[in-house]
C-alpha cells in the first residue's frame, strides 16, 4: 500500500516539475521574440497596450535644426 502511494507522489512531483519546465521554456521563447521582433513595430506594442517608441532620430534631427538656428 506504501508503495501506490510513493508512486501518486512521484508522479506528481514530475508533473510538477514537467509543467515548471514547459512554463519556462514559453517564457523564454517570449522573450526572445520581444527583444527581437515584437518591439520593433508599432502595431504589436499597440496591440499590448504599450506606449510607442519615442522617434530617437526625429527627436535629435529637430534639437541640430534648432542648434543651428540658434548660432
Amino acid at each position: 500500500m506504501a508503495t501506490a502511494w510513493w508512486s501518486l507522489l512521484v508522479d506528481g512531483v514530475v508533473a510538477v516539475a514537467a509543467l515548471v519546465a514547459f512554463l519556462a521554456f514559453i517564457a523564454a521563447a517570449w522573450i526572445a521574440l520581444w527583444k527581437t521582433f515584437l518591439n520593433q513595430y508599432g502595431v504589436f506594442r499597440a496591440l499590448f497596450g504599450l506606449p510607442p517608441l519615442p522617434n530617437k532620430k526625429h527627436e535629435r534631427s529637430q534639437s541640430g535644426r534648432q542648434r543651428r538656428k540658434v548660432n
